[in-house]
């Protein structure tokens, strides 16, 4: 426990553990959202090189397009995150973790090189 928690009765300690556990987890799960999120934007980027749908946008590179369009940080991300795509078919496991959002885009990338 905290030491500044020590001179607060009991009800009120077990009062604030319970709110910290529960905005923990509501934290926990954002996070996983943004990491699902990412896994969705990894293949729907690859879909698009696939496609050449870029090209029909304008944009002579998928990278170009997404750092454009704000999808990601930068043309280098977006390599990144297509080159991830092709690495993790021949690793289900990585991609699985990745996809469920238990795995950030960084370190599935780094399983995967």
């Amino acid at each position: 426990m905290h030491p500044a928690f020590r001179s607060l009765p009991p009800e009120a300690v077990s009062a604030l553990e319970e709110e910290a556990r529960r905005v923990d987890a509501e934290l926990r799960e954002l996070v996983r959202r943004g990491r699902l999120a990412e896994c969705e934007l990894a293949y729907k980027l690859a879909y698009v090189e696939r496609r050449g749908l870029h090209r029909a946008l304008g944009c002579a590179a998928v990278s170009t397009y997404a750092a454009k369009n704000g999808y990601t940080d930068s043309p280098g991300k977006a390599r990144d995150l297509i080159k991830l795509v092709h690495d993790l078919e021949r690793l289900p496991l990585v991609r699985a973790a990745f996809c469920a959002g238990e795995l950030e885009w960084t370190k599935a990338r780094t399983m995967a090189s």
